[in-house]
């Protein structure tokens, strides 16, 4: 069904860009979306792939597709070797990079974190000790977050499921929080015909409200000196940089200016608070750039004296009661050392005392703050299960790449790689003799777990991730 804008939404466009409103309108009624893929850097893949595909001009790592294939039949993007993403949001990472000292770890927050993309990017680019909390409010969208951050395989990503109002407990706690806020959507109506349906004015004035109180919630969270992340995938200035300027003027933070290619087709915006200061947004227009309408601006915090509430962790609080994390017993940890690389770097905990988790060592002091305040959905690495005197491994410590070479590891061909996802019956070949745990492999990438027993093999593939056929 061909596209049609809606005629208010076309006047304010015609009002923001002028005599480029033609060939913005044109871009979107006749030109299909752009197609991307982020690699990740700790997961290499061969040479060959994506060698035709075009670099995403503000990112090394990402690539521009001719055409979009079928991803889920990729074992590929099973193992987490790539994630598919709007080359305009993968700008946060230049962001990050000019913004941010990326020399030493830091404290992240990604408050509105599903389906994750945002949140692996962060973990691909910020310092590889930093702690990045993964935030998603809407329970439903948990299960695609978590599958994402555990398929991208980083060990310093906590999951948690909160308002953006019960992180006020941490106060300057972030050297950087990153907001990509609900929107209207007005930069998805290419990708996406359901939201033009959805697309009014007044939907427009009740996601600005929304915004800025998930902003006011962020700004606080914010160190002095730290930097506030604010984007949406929509042009209403009601949503961008009236959102920046209002944030900058309530809550000590001052808008930074950005180092833009002219090649980019970035274009920037200047503007003035009401107070004086000068804003620079950052929008993306699909008639110039490669991807979707996209809006990012970037703050800074004015280097107050902190007070005394201000970076304490709370060690007690209403959901105390509720501490589902406990650190387990030395029997426990020799057992699971046993399946990492490195265990030393990891404390281990059990979750409501069933399933374990590796926590780098440097955050695992940061575990009982944030799971009496928060809900904790996963911290680190989710290693598995003990019952009695055997150890279940997760799917997730397959793809964290931390699993040490004595665990035997067998290499899948494409056709038997798609069975595994599919849980297919197929003839898996291994040495004779091997009993017990093995890790699937595709292409040197771990996929999964396959247990292995006198006539016959099981496999532990997670159901709910199956590739349908």
């Amino acid at each position: 069904m061909a596209l049609i804008l809606p005629p208010s939404f076309a006047d304010r466009m015609r009002t923001l860009l002028y005599n480029e409103f033609e060939a913005f309108s044109n871009t979107l009624l006749q030109q299909k979306s752009a197609t991307a893929v982020r690699l990740n850097p700790n997961k290499p893949i061969q040479q060959g792939i994506f060698e035709t595909a075009q670099p995403v001009p503000w990112y090394a790592l990402g690539r521009l597709l001719e055409n979009r294939p079928v991803f889920a039949a990729d074992p590929l993007w099973h193992c987490g070797a790539y994630y598919v993403q709007e080359p305009s949001s993968m700008f946060v990472a230049e962001a990050v990079k000019q913004c941010c000292n990326l020399e030493k770890p830091a404290t992240a927050l990604d408050m509105c974190a599903a389906p994750g993309g945002k949140t692996t990017l962060l973990a691909a680019t910020l310092h590889p000790e930093s702690l990045l909390i993964a935030n998603e409010v809407i329970k439903t969208r948990i299960p695609a977050l978590l599958e994402n951050v555990q398929k991208w395989g980083a060990a310093n990503i906590w999951v948690t499921n909160n308002d953006p109002e019960d992180f006020k407990h941490f106060g300057n706690f972030f050297d950087l929080v990153l907001t990509d806020a609900p929107c209207s959507g007005e930069g998805l109506f290419r990708k996406n015909p359901e939201a033009v349906n959805e697309w009014s004015e007044q939907t427009v004035q009740l996601c600005s409200a929304r915004q800025r109180r998930i902003l006011a919630h962020a700004a606080g969270l914010v160190k002095p000196g730290g930097i506030l992340l604010y984007s949406t995938c929509t042009f209403a200035p009601e949503e961008n940089e009236q959102n920046v300027a209002w944030i900058s003027d309530n809550a000590d933070f001052t808008p930074l200016r950005l180092q833009i290619q002219p090649q980019w087709g970035i274009t920037e915006t200047i503007s003035k608070t009401d107070k004086g200061q000068t804003v620079y947004g950052y929008r993306f227009y699909p008639h110039k750039t490669p991807g979707e309408g996209f809006f990012i601006a970037c703050l800074r915090k004015k280097s107050v004296v902190p007070s005394a509430e201000n970076n304490v962790l709370p060690a007690s609080g209403k959901k105390t009661l509720h501490q589902p994390f406990s650190p387990v017993g030395k029997h426990e940890v020799a057992m699971l050392g046993k399946w990492l690389t490195n265990p030393t770097e990891f404390n281990f905990f059990t979750k409501n005392q069933t399933d374990v988790f590796a926590v780098p060592a440097a955050h695992a002091h940061l575990l009982p703050a944030f799971a009496a305040r928060l809900i904790v959905k996963s911290a680190g690495i989710e290693m598995g299960t003990i019952k009695g005197k055997d150890f279940i491994p997760a799917p997730a410590l397959a793809l964290s790449n931390t699993v040490p070479p004595p665990v035997p590891k067998l290499q899948l061909t494409p056709e038997q790689a798609t069975a595994y996802l599919k849980k297919e019956n197929f003839e898996l070949p291994y040495p004779p003799g091997l009993m017990g745990w093995a890790l699937v492999v595709y292409q040197h990438l771990p996929l999964g777990w396959v247990k292995i027993m006198p006539g016959r093999w099981n496999n532990y593939y997670p159901l709910e991730w199956r590739q349908r056929k």
